[in-house]
């Protein structure tokens, strides 16, 4: 179990001059530019402390001790950990080699946990201002294709080509749960990391259609084809191994049905990097 926080600050703004107001544009590309100049600064600050014990996992394994049932033992610095008497060791022939791998497991650039638009299984239901109780669904995920870097599942280092997908279903719940609309997503994700620094660089679709029972409900309602093709740039870079800080810039080379050509986020999160007992953490 898992138990995470995460803040994300979106900022989007469109290519026409006339809905442009020039001031929170330069605002918007400078605040993004602090954030990456900012995660670039603290990972020159904390490389030299990378082989410390409290730095992230390193590849080459370590050995487990056993332990008697009701000892409590701390997290391993090289990926094992022991508690309540259960040692999780290092994955088995982790060595710290680079290697090739297909279909790999675990992934190098981890999906954001505060974006409303990311493959992964998810559910929620808000209620919006003067309107109905709606219902969101994410159903998707990414995997690895192909991998040139560690056997390590949990912090693996190297290069990896991803595949993701999602579908986002948006259905009115005081409506006989008709479907409002569906989104689309699609990408292609290079990922690298080394040490504390990892990035991405995507091919990403993004597409909106209305549903047939909305639109039987509303028949006046016009329809806008709204797509994305895009091409997405981020990087992150983690203190410790809970923790992330991130920057991300997306350059639509095609949009229509009112898109935006660019959109920018940035944030921090925390999410245990390790597996946690019954109870989950914090």
């Amino acid at each position: 179990m898992e138990s995470a926080f995460r803040t994300c600050s979106p900022l989007k703004f469109g290519k026409q001059r006339d809905a442009v107001d020039v001031g929170p544009i330069r605002k918007s590309v400078q605040h993004s530019l602090l954030a990456c100049a900012g995660i670039v600064a603290a990972w020159l600050l904390t490389g030299s402390a990378a082989a410390q014990p409290h730095a992230m996992p390193p590849s080459m394994p370590i050995p487990v001790t056993e332990v008697a049932p009701g000892d409590t033992l701390p997290i391993v610095p090289g990926g094992g950990m022991a508690s309540q008497g259960v040692v999780v060791a290092p994955p088995s022939g982790d060595t710290g080699v680079w290697a090739w791998q297909l279909l790999p497991s675990g992934l190098i650039y981890r999906s954001y946990i505060a974006g409303p638009r990311e493959p992964r299984f998810g559910s929620q239901w808000i209620h919006e201002k003067d309107k109905n109780w709606l219902w969101d669904v994410a159903l998707g995920g990414r995997v690895g294709l192909l991998r040139y870097g560690t056997l390590n599942p949990l912090w693996p280092e190297g290069i990896q080509l991803d595949i993701e997908g999602a579908a986002f279903p948006r259905l009115d719940l005081e409506n006989e749960r008709d479907l409002v609309t569906s989104d689309f997503r699609f990408g292609i994700p290079l990922t690298w990391r080394r040490g504390r620094l990892e990035t991405k660089l995507a091919y990403v679709h993004l597409s909106s259609h209305l549903g047939d029972e909305y639109w039987v409900r509303y028949p006046t309602r016009v329809r806008r084809n709204y797509v994305r093709d895009s091409i997405v740039l981020g990087a992150g870079i983690r203190p410790n191994e809970d923790v992330r800080l991130y920057a991300e810039a997306d350059w639509a080379f095609y949009d229509d049905g009112g898109a935006n050509p660019w959109e920018f986020q940035f944030g921090i999160e925390y999410a245990p990097g390790q597996p946690t007992d019954a109870w989950g953490a914090p």
